[in-house]
């Protein structure tokens, strides 16, 4: 099991040895969590008026992952939870539009800190290999031979929450390594 548990878990496993309470578990933190987090703000926001500046009262932006299209042949649990993320927020955007609130989806794609490097420290531990060359090794695989930084995700998320970002509704936003960072607007 690799992840900060607050924000969101993945656990590596071929499917015929997945739990059901592991199931249960990855499901609890990021689906429900993620269901129980956007109503919670959705109510806040309905209390307050629109933002002349931004034409909305609000916007939700939920964290999936490109594995919600895809699937994950050792991350089943993972995998499922972040299609209901994006489901989610597929609903949510239609749910609350007549509220004047949005929401958009984030696939934050291959970032280096939190749980991937603990998946790469799990891989080095397991082959032997120090967590620099496993690491190295992951990066020759994507489009521009390196990872995205948190950082780079931030930036993505607040475009969405900007005046320019508040367009958009429904949309899933892919943060692939190789987009460059959104310019400030």
């Amino acid at each position: 099991m690799a992840g900060n548990e607050t924000s969101g878990i993945v656990h590596v496993d071929d499917l015929l040895d997945l739990t059901f309470e592991t199931w249960r578990r990855v499901m609890s933190v990021n689906a429900d969590g993620t269901f129980l987090m956007g109503q919670a703000t959705a109510r806040a926001m309905v209390t307050q008026p629109p933002s002349a500046l931004l034409g909305r009262r609000g916007m939700i932006v939920n964290i999936s992952s490109a594995a919600a299209e895809v699937g994950r042949p050792t991350r089943a649990a993972y995998a499922a939870s972040k299609a209901v993320v994006k489901h989610l927020t597929m609903t949510q955007a239609l749910a609350l539009k007549d509220y004047a609130i949005a929401a958009c989806v984030v696939y934050p794609g291959e970032v280096i800190e939190g749980m991937l490097r603990s998946i790469f420290v799990d891989i080095a531990e397991a082959t032997g290999h120090s967590v620099e060359e496993v690491i190295g090794e992951a990066q020759r695989d994507q489009p521009t031979r390196q990872f995205q930084s948190a950082n780079q995700v931030g930036q993505r998320v607040a475009f969405l929450a900007s005046s320019a970002g508040m367009r958009f509704t429904g949309t899933v936003l892919w943060c692939d390594s190789h987009i460059d960072p959104v310019p400030p607007s």
